[in-house]
């Protein structure tokens, strides 16, 4: 069965699925979510990220079928700024460093970055297909960190 799992949130920290079966003896089924996506809930200043801001309505997004696969790749547990500086959106806007490479940290690259990508709130996305041997069992998910705030849907329902 494949789900999608979907949070609209400032940062996000770390994120792990378990599955409890109904035997106290028995093992959970853990499965660490690996293979994120984000993208901006609004436009953007930056124009590479224009393209994929989420401009329909949340319940739209909120589906198991909405398409991801333009958005950033990211990797959890990171940041916004993180995913997109080393996914290189800002490479751009960045002076080389002495040895002639890209280093956000060299001079003042960070302050090219422009603020107003991170106004509002992003999309993290992700897929993840729970095995039928572990049909009809409990689901946990836990969300080792997620600051400021988030909101969490499985395949269009909200769960937190």
């Amino acid at each position: 069965m494949l789900i999608r799992c979907l949070a609209v949130v400032l940062v996000i920290l770390s994120v792990a699925l378990t599955i409890l079966g109904c035997s106290p003896n028995q093992k959970p089924y853990t499965l660490k979510l690996t293979e994120w996506k984000i993208a901006p809930t609004v436009s953007v200043a930056t124009e590479e990220l224009k393209s994929i801001a989420v401009v329909v309505a949340d319940v739209a997004v909120k589906e198991a079928d909405y398409p991801t696969s333009d958005w950033i790749e990211a990797v959890v547990p990171g940041t916004v700024l993180g995913n997109l500086v080393d996914n290189g959106i800002y490479d751009s806007l960045f002076e080389q460093d002495n040895d002639g490479m890209i280093n956000v940290y060299f001079n003042d690259n960070l302050s090219k970055i422009p603020p107003e990508d991170f106004d509002h709130p992003w999309w993290y996305s992700t897929d993840f297909t729970i095995p039928s041997s572990e049909a009809g069992k409990r689901i946990t998910l836990t969300f080792r960190g997620i600051s400021y705030m988030g909101e969490i849907y499985v395949n269009g329902t909200k769960v937190i």
